[in-house]
């Protein structure tokens, strides 16, 4: 198999952040002849496009892609057939990587080519402020593990998209749904799930940074009807790929989506 990592960033409207990114992209120790850069801008055009389109012209690796229709899930699926790559890795616009991040991700596929490389994630805040994220402890538990692998063991790892090296024998003809706005990164995980053989863990100092945003989509307060309203579609869409062909899918992974999702709208509930 001949490596070579498409890098697919969707971006909407992007603030100043999305700089940060691509200097981060800009900055990697692996050599450019060995990745590519894909940057969907998705819905308004201008001025956003010109601006990174003259940000990126010196870099022959990066390039820009509109599509006026908005949304996450059509851009990812954009970059994903647009992806000259025998790997996808997954960033979005107002996150970033440490500059070894591609070269470790390269290094281990070239060992385990089929295997899902993951990243630790970090939380990067506007004060510059730096903690573990949600699931760094479970990273570190499972990147020093001898076990046998488990997709249920390494859930909280498949419940996001970002940080991987994901093969595209893996993604297949799986895409994310476009019409599904909340959870897609895990429902997406999920339906490649039964095509994941094994996870590749990079060093803890290889890193993922996810900025945490307060005004961003996901942290947006909703109603209680309409957080309802997203568990039951949730547990409808994960419901669909699981029932359409259970025998590839682990039974034990879906329900501990299901769970998973419901103790989310519990606990939202309790916040409120």
């Amino acid at each position: 198999m001949n490596i070579f990592i498409s890098v697919v960033i969707p971006t909407y409207k992007p603030q100043s952040y999305i700089l940060e990114c691509i200097d981060s992209l800009q900055k990697q120790t692996l050599t450019k002849k060995l990745f590519e850069v894909i940057i969907i801008l998705n819905g308004d055009k201008e001025p956003y496009y010109t601006e990174v389109e003259n940000y990126i012209k010196e870099h022959d690796n990066f390039k820009i892609i509109h599509t006026a229709t908005a949304g996450v899930s059509n851009a990812r699926n954009i970059g994903i057939d647009a992806a000259k790559g025998s790997h996808v890795v997954f960033i979005d616009d107002d996150d970033f990587i440490t500059e070894i991040f591609l070269e470790e991700m390269y290094n281990h596929i070239v060992k385990t080519p089929l295997n899902l490389v993951v990243s630790n994630f970090l939380r990067y805040y506007a004060d510059n402020q730096i903690e573990n994220d949600y699931m760094t402890n479970s990273y570190e538990e499972l990147n020093n593990s001898t076990a046998t692998f488990s997709l249920v063991k390494n859930r909280k790892i498949l419940s996001s998209s970002c940080g991987k090296a994901i093969p595209k024998e893996v993604i297949s003809d799986c895409r994310f749904k476009e019409t599904v706005k909340i959870s897609e990164d895990a429902l997406f995980m999920f339906e490649i799930s039964k095509n994941i053989k094994g996870i590749s863990f990079l060093p803890l100092k290889v890193a993922y940074y996810r900025r945490i945003r307060i005004a961003s989509a996901s942290r947006k307060k909703t109603s209680v009807s309409t957080r309802f309203k997203i568990l039951v579609q949730n547990i409808n869409n994960f419901s669909k790929v699981y029932f359409r062909n259970s025998a590839q899918y682990s039974f034990s992974l879906y329900i501990n989506r299901i769970m998973a999702i419901t103790k989310h709208f519990l606990i939202s509930l309790k916040n409120s």
